[in-house]
């Protein structure tokens, strides 16, 4: 199975749960600044963080640039200040559903912004998005 983890941060927030999902699956996350869209990918996981209720341009420009026919499925994880668990209603998941991309499941995560809630994401944090992720791959 492919899978590809790409994330997109602002505080850090974001790169760290892309690094615990990595380390989980034994996948590099990559920096959506740095790195190219998938070729092709089995199921895509992706991390960012929700700034003032709006996801980063850049990672919203690297979904629209996404070819369908290259990712069976996708997964995101999303961090905010607030934290709040919301289901399907992620810009990054619409986007995704936009171009007929299936969303196996998003997570949302507390994170540091500016501040408030420091100490996050926490261990805790990192180890249910490292969780998450296992149970996801199993799905697609």
């Amino acid at each position: 199975m492919n899978i590809s983890i790409f994330y997109a941060t602002k505080t850090g927030n974001s790169r760290k749960i892309a690094e615990a999902i990595g380390e989980r699956l034994k996948v590099r996350p990559l920096d959506i600044m740095e790195s190219p869209s998938p070729n092709g990918t089995s199921i895509l996981v992706i991390v960012g963080g929700i700034y003032f209720g709006k996801s980063k341009k850049e990672l919203k420009s690297f979904i629209k640039s996404l070819d369908p026919a290259k990712v069976k499925c996708a997964a995101v994880v999303t961090t905010s200040g607030e934290g709040q668990k919301r289901t399907g209603s992620s810009e990054v998941v619409k986007l995704l559903k936009r171009k007929s991309i299936t969303v196996l499941s998003e997570l949302n995560i507390r994170g540091k912004a500016f501040i408030f809630p420091t100490g996050h994401p926490d261990e805790a944090d990192l180890k249910e998005a490292a969780q998450w992720s296992e149970n996801i791959i199993k799905v697609c």
